[in-house]
């Protein structure tokens, strides 16, 4: 499930209303994997006691992009392709190919840059579990992990996660 605020709405008035709505949805059903959008960072702690799975603050990655965007030319393009649909590469969360269960963090992401030209960016422990940015090189990778990649298309032999 999907929360977002109503942009027709004052900051504080619309972060109330969504977090209004993650408790009532939650309430309803417990085991929905809900993700919010907030304006205001003070109200994620409020989303997560109600159970909010993710708590996007839209206004801290907007503020985050253009100071990376300052410091480091060419970023937000970067950044911007990942999220666009369109075109170029995208973010993508699929299993851990059975080949590479075991084996090192670093021998993982060799062999998705040779077999699918992917560039593995994270990894996640289980379907839901944690998500670990830029794993230490000799983090051991579990058959159930699934990694997070760049990548142009989907690895063929490796379907997204739905």
């Amino acid at each position: 499930m999907i929360i977002l605020g109503n942009d027709q709405l004052d900051a504080s008035i619309r972060d109330a209303t969504v977090v209004l709505s993650t408790l009532t949805v939650e309430s309803l059903n417990s085991h929905v994997y809900t993700i919010v959008e907030l304006v205001d960072h003070a109200n994620a702690i409020t989303c997560y006691r109600a159970s909010a799975d993710e708590v996007i603050i839209s206004s801290e990655l907007s503020s985050m992009l253009i100071s990376q965007a300052t410091l480091n030319h060419g970023i937000s393009k970067v950044i911007s392709e990942l999220l666009s649909v369109q075109t170029g590469n995208q973010l993508y969360k699929v299993p851990l190919p059975p080949v590479s269960a075991g084996h090192t963090f670093l021998e993982a992401f060799t062999h998705m840059k040779q077999q699918y030209q992917s560039t593995v960016v994270a990894l996640q422990k289980g379907f839901e579990g944690e998500v670990i940015s830029n794993p230490e090189n000799d983090h051991i990778v579990d058959a159930r992990d699934y990694l997070i990649v760049i990548s142009h298309e989907a690895p063929q032999t490796l379907r997204p996660a739905v």
